[in-house]
């Protein structure tokens, strides 16, 4: 680089040479960075927590007084369904009862937070169906008054408003709005049949048996016992079905051709027909009874309970053998353990009086098999100790011992002892 005359003389020079000094000033002078934003720092906010023993206080009061609160209303909910229990038994009992023992004391309550509208419905009709049912009109219009206000659309409840309500038509009826089923079509059929519609009443009473049958079955409900001491037999789980119907058609003073008429071609149906007049009309029993054993042509479904029915009604015509022809065969066919159980003890009395004692005890010793607090397990031991029927050849031991001693292997949780060990 010149300097002093030599720079003076040469501007241009100066110029590039002050150029170039800025060039390499700048490639030489560090540029800052621009970082950009920054999060803000976070820190916490101060706040305020509170003493464990004072936050302790109302939680404590919530929890118990919630819990106070469920326990007392599981309580009622527990009476309620005892109540309700008992009305259902009321309600479906078959039998020679005349009427349901219900406390005049105890009433459920009505409030919507204690019960159902269909546990009150059914409390009306036991109510209805007791001793004192012709002059308790007016509590059983009060229970089914408080179950429309706790659900108006109950099917239970409207069916029985349209059981109390004035036979005005079946116009009132249709306003009801009540549900397609069996005890539906019994109200309507009953209450045609009381306005001296026999045919139309005939043709409901008709479609609610047929329809009763293609409802579905309560498999838990305990079976029926006839205590007639002349029968002393199990009924049949297709009358218990339909015994509610019957019930108001034996209201009626109809013949024996209307009665069939009434009826569908089912062997269980003119069973139980036939046991519901056997009292009032034993000439009509005896004709519903020889239909029953002339129906000839078994169903597709149902072959045990056909075969079963056609062996009571020849039981109760005094035709022992050729009752338990059709009862062995109805055993045979059936698929359900309790149904072929409650055959077998049937079947057993049945052969009571023939004194074939080998096959009633193979028959009692398959009734036994089942729970030792069952119903029927305990009849059939009870049949084995009065009845004193001997026991199979390879079995060592007494009837009624060695029914006692199964059963309460049974209860005990222990495995029952093999057949034919004393």
């Amino acid at each position: 680089r010149e300097t002093g005359a030599a720079a003076a003389v040469c501007p241009t020079s100066n110029l590039f040479l002050g150029q170039r000094t800025r060039v390499v000033e700048t490639l030489q002078t560090p540029r800052k960075r621009n970082s950009g934003p920054k999060p803000t720092e976070y820190r916490t906010p101060e706040q305020w927590s509170a003493p464990f023993w004072l936050a302790m206080l109302p939680a404590l009061a919530l929890i118990l007084g919630g819990g106070g609160a469920c326990l007392a209303l599981t309580v009622c909910w527990t009476v309620d369904n005892q109540l309700a229990r008992t009305a259902y038994a009321a309600v479906t009992r078959v039998g020679n009862d005349s009427g349901a023992s219900l406390d005049p004391a105890v009433r459920p309550k009505e409030s919507w937070y204690f019960t159902t509208a269909g546990h009150l419905a059914a409390w009306a009709r036991a109510v209805e169906r007791s001793e004192n049912g012709p002059g308790s009109r007016e509590e059983v219009a009060s229970l089914l008054d408080a179950a429309r206000h706790i659900a108006p659309l109950d099917p239970a409840t409207r069916l029985g408003l349209a059981r109390i309500a004035p036979t005005d038509g079946s116009a009132k009826l249709a306003k009801l709005g009540l549900s397609r089923d069996s005890a539906s079509l019994t109200v309507a059929a009953d209450s045609l049949r009381r306005q001296g519609k026999k045919a139309d009443a005939i043709r409901l009473f008709r479609a609610a048996l047929v329809l009763a049958f293609q409802e579905p079955r309560d498999e838990s409900a305990p079976p029926a016992f006839d205590d007639d001491p002349k029968v002393r037999r199990y009924r049949l789980a297709g009358e218990v079905v339909v015994q509610s119907i019957l019930v108001e058609i034996a209201k009626s003073d109809w013949t024996a051709a209307e009665w069939s008429e009434a009826l569908p071609p089912t062997a269980s149906t003119r069973l139980a027909a036939a046991r519901m007049v056997r009292e009032k009309n034993l000439e009509l029993s005896l004709a519903l009874l020889d239909q029953t054993i002339a129906l000839s042509e078994p169903p597709a479904i149902g072959l045990g309970e056909f075969w079963a029915a056609r062996g009571e009604a020849l039981a109760l015509r005094d035709k022992p053998q050729e009752s338990a022809d059709c009862y062995r065969k109805a055993i045979a066919a059936s698929t359900n353990d309790l149904a072929s159980r409650l055959w077998s003890y049937n079947l057993a009395e049945i052969l009571r009086p023939l004194g074939q004692d080998q096959d009633r005890a193979r028959l009692l010793e398959v009734v036994v098999e089942g729970k030792a607090d069952e119903e029927l397990t305990k009849r059939a031991i009870e049949s084995q100790s009065v009845s004193g029927a001997a026991m199979p050849s390879n079995s060592g031991a007494a009837p009624f011992d060695s029914a006692v001693e199964r059963a309460e292997g049974r209860t005990t949780g222990e495995s029952p002892p093999p057949r034919g060990t004393p």
